[in-house]
Protein backbone atom coordinates (compact mmCIF):
# COMPACT_ATOMS: atom_id res chain seq x y z
CA UNK A 1 0.00 0.00 0.00
CA UNK A 2 1.40 3.70 -0.94
CA UNK A 3 -0.41 5.85 1.71
CA UNK A 4 0.11 9.61 0.55
CA UNK A 5 -0.45 12.28 3.07
CA UNK A 6 -2.27 15.36 2.12
CA UNK A 7 -2.94 18.51 4.25
CA UNK A 8 -2.16 21.94 5.21
CA UNK A 9 0.76 23.00 7.55
CA UNK A 10 -0.46 22.47 11.11
CA UNK A 11 -2.66 19.53 10.08
CA UNK A 12 -0.87 16.93 11.67
CA UNK A 13 1.24 14.84 8.44
CA UNK A 14 4.51 14.57 10.15
CA UNK A 15 2.78 13.51 13.62
CA UNK A 16 0.72 10.87 11.75
CA UNK A 17 3.48 9.45 8.95
CA UNK A 18 5.39 8.63 11.97
CA UNK A 19 2.25 6.41 13.99
CA UNK A 20 1.52 4.93 10.87
CA UNK A 21 5.16 3.73 10.27
CA UNK A 22 4.66 2.20 13.67
CA UNK A 23 1.70 0.30 13.06
CA UNK A 24 1.99 -0.87 9.47
CA UNK A 25 5.28 -1.55 9.66
CA UNK A 26 6.68 0.42 6.79
CA UNK A 27 8.87 3.23 6.21
CA UNK A 28 7.33 7.07 5.74
CA UNK A 29 9.06 9.26 3.82
CA UNK A 30 8.99 12.94 3.42
CA UNK A 31 9.93 15.50 0.89
CA UNK A 32 12.64 17.26 2.94
CA UNK A 33 14.01 14.08 4.22
CA UNK A 34 14.74 12.27 0.78
CA UNK A 35 16.01 15.16 -0.52
CA UNK A 36 18.22 15.34 2.80
CA UNK A 37 19.60 11.80 2.20
CA UNK A 38 20.62 12.95 -1.36
CA UNK A 39 22.40 15.74 -0.47
CA UNK A 40 24.23 13.85 2.58
CA UNK A 41 24.96 10.94 0.24
CA UNK A 42 26.79 13.37 -1.56
CA UNK A 43 25.44 11.79 -5.26
CA UNK A 44 24.96 13.79 -8.32
CA UNK A 45 21.49 14.51 -7.78
CA UNK A 46 22.23 15.72 -4.27
CA UNK A 47 24.90 17.93 -5.52
CA UNK A 48 22.59 19.64 -7.57
CA UNK A 49 19.76 19.66 -4.88
CA UNK A 50 22.53 21.19 -2.54
CA UNK A 51 23.06 24.08 -4.98
CA UNK A 52 19.78 25.12 -5.20
CA UNK A 53 19.26 25.23 -1.21
CA UNK A 54 22.15 26.84 -0.77
CA UNK A 55 21.31 29.53 -3.03
CA UNK A 56 18.01 29.90 -1.24
CA UNK A 57 15.93 28.36 -4.39
CA UNK A 58 12.92 26.05 -4.47
CA UNK A 59 13.91 22.50 -5.59
CA UNK A 60 12.17 21.86 -9.03
CA UNK A 61 9.36 18.72 -9.56
CA UNK A 62 12.12 17.63 -11.49
CA UNK A 63 14.60 16.61 -8.58
CA UNK A 64 12.17 15.87 -6.27
CA UNK A 65 10.52 13.05 -8.43
CA UNK A 66 13.90 11.68 -9.06
CA UNK A 67 14.86 11.92 -5.38
CA UNK A 68 11.56 9.46 -5.02
CA UNK A 69 12.49 7.71 -8.10
CA UNK A 70 15.84 6.41 -6.41
CA UNK A 71 13.75 5.91 -2.97
CA UNK A 72 10.96 3.88 -3.83
CA UNK A 73 12.51 1.00 -5.77
CA UNK A 74 14.64 -0.19 -2.23
CA UNK A 75 13.71 -3.23 -0.94
CA UNK A 76 12.32 -1.58 2.12
CA UNK A 77 9.63 -0.08 0.33
CA UNK A 78 7.86 -3.36 -0.94
CA UNK A 79 5.32 -3.42 1.02
CA UNK A 80 4.57 -0.50 0.80
CA UNK A 81 5.36 3.41 2.31
CA UNK A 82 3.69 6.21 3.86
CA UNK A 83 4.65 9.86 1.39
CA UNK A 84 4.32 12.81 4.03
CA UNK A 85 3.40 15.94 1.85
CA UNK A 86 4.57 14.40 -1.62
CA UNK A 87 3.01 14.53 -4.45
CA UNK A 88 2.69 17.93 -3.61
CA UNK A 89 2.45 19.20 -7.31
CA UNK A 90 -0.43 17.81 -10.21
CA UNK A 91 3.20 17.33 -12.08
CA UNK A 92 4.32 15.07 -9.13
CA UNK A 93 1.10 13.39 -8.63
CA UNK A 94 1.27 12.48 -12.60
CA UNK A 95 4.83 11.28 -12.08
CA UNK A 96 4.23 9.33 -9.26
CA UNK A 97 1.04 6.99 -11.00
CA UNK A 98 3.72 6.64 -13.54
CA UNK A 99 6.41 5.34 -11.27
CA UNK A 100 4.34 2.97 -9.09
CA UNK A 101 2.93 1.42 -12.34
CA UNK A 102 6.40 0.87 -13.48
CA UNK A 103 7.39 -0.23 -10.35
CA UNK A 104 4.31 -2.51 -10.45
CA UNK A 105 3.30 -0.96 -6.75
CA UNK A 106 -0.30 -0.59 -5.69
CA UNK A 107 -1.86 2.73 -6.57
CA UNK A 108 -1.99 5.62 -4.33
CA UNK A 109 -4.56 5.72 -1.07
CA UNK A 110 -4.62 9.62 -0.51
CA UNK A 111 -5.57 10.77 3.43
CA UNK A 112 -6.50 14.12 2.94
CA UNK A 113 -6.27 16.16 6.47
CA UNK A 114 -9.04 18.45 6.94
CA UNK A 115 -8.91 21.18 9.34
CA UNK A 116 -9.75 24.89 10.11
CA UNK A 117 -7.47 28.01 10.01
CA UNK A 118 -8.31 29.06 13.77
CA UNK A 119 -7.04 25.66 14.43
CA UNK A 120 -3.83 25.58 12.23
CA UNK A 121 -2.51 28.99 13.80
CA UNK A 122 -3.09 27.78 17.53
CA UNK A 123 -1.29 24.39 16.51
CA UNK A 124 1.75 26.13 14.46
CA UNK A 125 2.46 28.75 17.16
CA UNK A 126 2.85 26.15 19.66
CA UNK A 127 4.92 23.69 17.45
CA UNK A 128 8.86 23.55 18.33
CA UNK A 129 11.33 21.30 16.35
CA UNK A 130 14.64 19.64 17.59
CA UNK A 131 17.86 21.23 15.28
CA UNK A 132 19.36 18.12 15.50
CA UNK A 133 16.74 14.85 15.01
CA UNK A 134 13.90 16.84 13.14
CA UNK A 135 11.26 15.58 15.64
CA UNK A 136 8.58 17.97 16.12
CA UNK A 137 6.86 18.78 19.00
CA UNK A 138 3.49 20.84 20.60
CA UNK A 139 4.03 22.55 23.65
CA UNK A 140 0.32 22.56 24.19
CA UNK A 141 -0.62 18.61 23.87
CA UNK A 142 2.53 16.63 22.87
CA UNK A 143 5.28 18.18 25.13
CA UNK A 144 8.86 16.90 25.59
CA UNK A 145 9.46 14.95 29.10
CA UNK A 146 11.65 17.94 29.91
CA UNK A 147 10.36 21.62 28.91
CA UNK A 148 12.37 22.94 26.20
CA UNK A 149 14.66 20.03 25.29
CA UNK A 150 14.40 16.91 22.64
CA UNK A 151 13.29 13.72 24.38
CA UNK A 152 15.88 11.88 22.11
CA UNK A 153 19.03 13.75 22.37
CA UNK A 154 18.70 16.45 24.84
CA UNK A 155 19.13 19.31 22.18
CA UNK A 156 17.29 22.64 23.05
CA UNK A 157 14.47 22.94 20.95
CA UNK A 158 13.04 25.86 18.31
CA UNK A 159 10.72 27.73 16.47
CA UNK A 160 10.56 27.72 13.20
CA UNK A 161 10.75 30.82 11.15
CA UNK A 162 7.27 29.86 8.86
CA UNK A 163 5.62 29.24 12.31
CA UNK A 164 4.83 32.95 12.32
CA UNK A 165 1.33 34.08 11.83
CA UNK A 166 2.52 36.02 8.11
CA UNK A 167 4.34 33.01 7.08
CA UNK A 168 1.73 30.86 7.49
CA UNK A 169 -0.69 32.67 5.62
CA UNK A 170 1.32 32.54 2.64
CA UNK A 171 1.86 29.05 3.00
CA UNK A 172 -1.49 27.93 2.97
CA UNK A 173 -2.16 30.35 -0.05
CA UNK A 174 0.42 28.48 -1.70
CA UNK A 175 -1.13 25.46 -0.51
CA UNK A 176 -4.72 25.82 -1.96
CA UNK A 177 -3.28 26.51 -5.41
CA UNK A 178 -1.27 23.88 -5.77
CA UNK A 179 -2.69 21.10 -4.08
CA UNK A 180 -6.39 21.40 -5.77
CA UNK A 181 -5.45 19.95 -8.54
CA UNK A 182 -3.83 16.96 -6.52
CA UNK A 183 -6.81 16.33 -4.82
CA UNK A 184 -9.21 16.29 -7.98
CA UNK A 185 -6.67 13.86 -9.66
CA UNK A 186 -6.72 11.49 -6.77
CA UNK A 187 -11.02 11.68 -6.63
CA UNK A 188 -12.27 8.48 -5.58
CA UNK A 189 -9.11 7.44 -3.92
CA UNK A 190 -9.05 10.28 -1.08
CA UNK A 191 -10.43 9.66 2.32
CA UNK A 192 -11.34 12.99 4.15
CA UNK A 193 -9.45 12.64 7.92
CA UNK A 194 -11.15 15.18 10.35
CA UNK A 195 -7.45 16.41 11.39
CA UNK A 196 -8.83 18.69 14.15
CA UNK A 197 -8.64 15.92 17.10
CA UNK A 198 -6.09 14.48 19.52
CA UNK A 199 -3.33 12.41 17.42
CA UNK A 200 -4.95 8.94 18.88
CA UNK A 201 -7.99 9.46 17.45
CA UNK A 202 -6.91 10.67 14.47
CA UNK A 203 -4.82 7.28 13.44
CA UNK A 204 -7.47 5.33 14.52
CA UNK A 205 -10.08 6.53 11.65
CA UNK A 206 -7.11 6.15 9.30
CA UNK A 207 -6.14 2.43 10.02
CA UNK A 208 -10.46 1.57 9.73
CA UNK A 209 -10.42 3.63 6.20
CA UNK A 210 -7.46 1.62 5.10
CA UNK A 211 -8.75 -1.33 6.48
CA UNK A 212 -12.02 -0.82 4.53
CA UNK A 213 -9.83 -0.25 1.48
CA UNK A 214 -7.69 -3.10 1.34
CA UNK A 215 -10.53 -5.51 1.69
CA UNK A 216 -12.95 -3.40 -1.03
Amino acid sequence: MVIVLIGPPGCGKGTQSRLLTQALNVPAYSTGEILRAEVGAGSELGKEIRGILHSGGLVSDDLVNRAVAQRLPLPECANGVVLDGYPRTLAQAEFLDHLLSNLKMPGVAALHFEIDEPTIFSRLSARRYCPVCGRTYNVVSQPPAHADFCDDDGMVLMSRKDDHPDVIRERMTAYESVTMPVLRRYRGRVHRIDASRPAEQVLAEIESRLALSVTA
